[in-house]
């Protein structure tokens, strides 16, 4: 399938992707969560190097939207949060509501710099914000 889209393929993380435990990310791991490293492993090939290594920290990235003809777009920026920092039966999350991972944060950065430099951005993510499955 991926062959007969025109744009490359965005991995994010899932509630059911965290383990024995699904819907639960510990985001106080140091290192960060195993399937963290375990679905950079699967996913790596989708991802630049930037990507990588933001995406090991807690499991979102934001790169450059890429067609599969290798053609990249300098102005438009794919964001993928994680959303098990919001997730309600993510049960880590008793222990830690402000900035889970410090998602936000980062986020909050990003596209203020998106902002500074004109760029788009496309956001990604598993649980709809807004929904009432994802925690304020």
């Amino acid at each position: 399938m991926q062959q007969n889209l025109p744009f490359s393929t965005y991995p994010l993380e899932g509630n059911h992707d965290f383990g024995v435990t699904i819907n639960s990310q510990d985001f106080t791991m140091s290192p960060p969560d195993p399937m963290i490293t375990y679905n950079l492993e699967l996913w790596k090939v989708w991802l630049t190097e930037d990507a990588q290594k933001q995406f090991a920290v807690n499991g979102f990235y934001s790169q450059k939207l890429k067609l599969t003809d290798g053609t990249e777009y300098d102005k438009v920026r794919i964001v993928a949060v994680n959303t098990e920092a919001c997730y309600n039966a993510n049960f880590f999350l008793m222990k830690l509501r402000d900035d889970p991972g410090d998602m936000l944060k980062w986020l909050e950065q990003t596209l203020y710099e998106m902002e500074a430099n004109g760029e788009i951005a496309i956001m990604l993510g598993h649980v709809p914000p807004g929904s009432n499955s994802c925690l304020e």
